[in-house]
């Protein structure tokens, strides 16, 4: 699994910051149950590509505190 995350690092890089060029991104929560709790997948896409991340909220103090 630790190959993978350094190996796809490239990529994810490449797909944030093509999102970050953009003046629209659409994005939306997924609400799913991890250990009975209730968490989130938030996708942020553009036309040809998507990023998914997990958060334990939606709000947007949640969303301020996602990297990118």
């Amino acid at each position: 699994m630790q190959k993978l995350a350094s190996v796809s690092q490239t990529s994810i890089s490449n797909l944030e910051n093509e999102l970050l060029n953009q003046k629209v991104v659409a994005t939306d929560a997924t609400v799913v149950t991890v250990n009975g709790k209730q968490n989130y997948i938030r996708n942020f896409s553009i036309k040809n590509s998507v990023v998914y991340h997990a958060m334990g909220g939606k709000s947007i103090e949640a969303l301020k505190g996602l990297y990118f």
